[in-house]
């Protein structure tokens, strides 16, 4: 696995180039996820989190019979309700990723923390689905005969019209959903879904040959100066969430006000 070292915006857009062209299989499609600790492993919450998978069926049930409360997206099919749940902090088997790299980027420097050792990973999703489903693309949960050839539908939890556990798919896939929420439209989202595996994306990918990058950035200064360039290219905490709690906090931020 190729590791790139990042001091500066310039030499961040200087190695996504570098990535396209000469670092992954299909440099047409990469997707890339922003990390601000390097601890933190490419799995998504409900595996790191050691959630049984019953438990978690229980917990997405809830969600099921409740977010309409407090939210106006019906929703029909369940990758979409499942969808929204990540997007909104639920730990579920879905792990997020941008076709974007400017928006991976800020994730990966937008939060405090401790040890300023940050992470962008890029994937081939390609070769993801290669290695899991023999199958060379993204998935599109749209197309019907994907769906129907990959029983994409056993990936999902029983309550979102999925199947038993001991029905459940391994994985982990690189899939596309519909944007039918503004925070996957903003953040230009995509997913990698894990079934009854654990893997690590990145212990999946790395014996594939330029199938997976590490992009690091290191140290408090770099962050800061990244930021502020990012803030000055419009990729801020309003574009990328689009609602008010982002707005206020954008406005805080500029007008020099401590939480």
């Amino acid at each position: 696995m190729e590791i790139i070292q990042i001091k500066s915006l310039s030499g961040y857009l200087n190695a996504i180039k570098k990535v396209k062209r000469y670092l992954l299989n299909n440099g047409a499609e990469i997707w890339f996820r922003g990390v601000s600790d390097k601890s933190y492993e490419l799995l998504p919450g409900a595996i790191w989190r050691g959630i049984e998978e019953g438990r978690h069926q229980a917990i997405i049930e809830e969600w099921v019979n409740e977010y309409l409360l407090y939210s106006s997206e019906e929703l029909s099919d369940g990758f979409d309700v499942y969808a929204l749940a990540q997007h909104y902090g639920l730990p579920t088997r879905l792990l997020d990723w941008t076709t974007s790299p400017l928006i991976a980027l800020f994730f990966a420097l937008e939060k405090d923390e401790v040890n300023e050792n940050r992470v962008i990973w890029a994937i081939d999703p390609f070769e993801l689905n290669k290695k899991s489903v023999e199958w060379e693309g993204h998935i599109s949960i749209s197309d019907r005969y994907l769906r129907k050839k990959f029983d994409l539908d056993k990936y999902l939890p029983e309550p979102l019209g999925g199947y038993e556990d001991s029905e459940m798919l391994e994985g982990p896939i690189a899939i596309r959903v519909q944007p039918r929420n503004r925070r996957l439209v903003s953040q230009k989202g995509c997913f990698t879904l894990h079934g009854t595996s654990t893997e690590k994306i990145d212990h999946v990918l790395s014996p594939v040959k330029k199938g997976i990058v590490k992009l690091e950035l290191n140290g408090k200064r770099t962050r800061e100066k990244i930021l502020d360039e990012l803030y000055i290219l419009g990729v801020s905490e309003d574009t990328i969430f689009q609602d008010l709690d982002a707005f206020s906090k954008r406005l805080k931020r500029v007008w020099g006000i401590n939480n």
